[in-house]
Parts: C-alpha cells; sequence; structure tokens
C-alpha cells in the first residue's frame, strides 16, 4: 500500500539512491532518530532541526535541494518517545 506523502516526493531520495545506496542503508548512518529520517525523506512529515543540520553535511548539498519548500516551511513538532512524557 502507498502511504500519502504530506509534503510530496523529497529530492533527497533522487540524491541517495543516484549514489548507490538505499534510502534504509543511507539512514542507519545518521545520528539522528531513523524512523523520524524515513518519514522525511518520504515526506511523510517535516524534517527535524537535527535531520536539516544533519544531511547537508552529510551529502554536501544545500537543504533547499533536499526537500521540497512545503517541507521546509512546515513546523516541526516534536512529539517525544512513545511512552515518554516530558513534564
Amino acid at each position: 500500500m502507498n502511504k500519502q506523502r504530506k509534503y510530496g516526493y523529497q529530492p533527497v531520495q533522487d540524491i541517495i539512491e543516484n549514489d548507490g545506496r538505499t534510502i534504509r542503508g543511507f539512514v542507519r548512518r545518521l545520528d539522528t532518530n531513523q524512523a523520524h529520517a524515513l518519514l522525511a525523506i518520504a515526506g511523510r512529515c517535516p524534517p527535524s532541526p537535527q535531520l536539516r543540520a544533519e544531511l547537508p553535511a552529510v551529502l554536501g548539498k544545500p537543504i533547499e535541494l533536499l526537500f521540497t519548500k512545503s517541507a521546509l516551511d512546515a513546523t516541526y513538532a516534536y512529539r517525544g518517545e512513545r511512552g515518554v512524557s516530558r513534564v
């Protein structure tokens, strides 16, 4: 089943795959939450501040070439870890 992409197809997918890597394999190397990185790269949520900083450094490209304007303009809302509340 194809999941809806709220922010559309993200250019970072092509950049990663054109380097001969899989998205999942690439994300495993990042120092950010892997589940979030997969969702953001798939266009299902906006990239977090950490992902916005890390991806350009790793890929050597500006963030504007990695994500669509709608994804970058969206507000990232941290929802915490499941079962953990911040008080």
